[in-house]
C-alpha cells in the first residue's frame, strides 16, 4: 500500500509539473512541440541526475515508486511525443517530424549522460 501511495504522490506532483512546464512554454508553440520536447529532455536530465547519485536497485520501493515511476514516469511524455511525432508527419512536415524524433533521442541521450555524471559528483562528494 506504501508504494502505491507514493506512486500516485509522485504521479500527481509530475503532472502537475508537466502542465506547468508545458503551459509556461506554450506561448513558444507555433509549429514545433517545445512543451513536450523540452518535458523529454528535463526529464532525461533528471533521470540521469538520479541514477548517477544513487544506485537505483539500492532506493526502497516507495522512494523508487514515488521518484522514478510516478514523478518522471508522469512528468516526461513519451505517448505524446510519438503522437505529435505521426502528426507532423501526417501533417506533410516530414521534416520537422524527423528533426523532433532525432532531436528529442539523442539530445535526451545526452542528457542522461550529464545528469548521470553530475549524480556521480553528488555521490562521490
Amino acid at each position: 500500500m506504501e508504494n502505491l501511495i507514493s506512486l500516485l504522490a509522485g504521479g500527481a506532483l509530475g503532472a502537475v509539473l508537466r502542465f506547468g512546464m508545458t503551459t509556461w512554454l506554450s506561448p513558444y508553440h507555433q509549429t514545433y512541440p517545445i512543451g513536450t520536447f523540452s518535458v523529454n529532455l528535463a526529464g532525461s536530465l533528471l533521470i540521469g541526475i538520479i541514477a548517477g547519485a544513487v544506485n537505483l536497485d539500492s532506493l526502497s520501493p516507495p522512494i523508487k515508486a514515488f521518484l522514478v515511476i510516478g514523478l518522471l514516469g508522469s512528468f516526461t511524455t513519451f505517448s505524446t511525443y510519438t503522437l505529435e511525432s505521426f502528426n507532423l508527419w501526417k501533417a506533410g512536415a516530414v521534416k520537422m517530424a524527423l528533426f523532433y524524433l532525432v532531436a528529442s533521442n539523442l539530445l535526451g541521450l545526452l542528457l542522461v549522460a550529464l545528469g548521470f555524471w553530475f549524480g556521480n559528483l553528488f555521490r562521490n562528494g
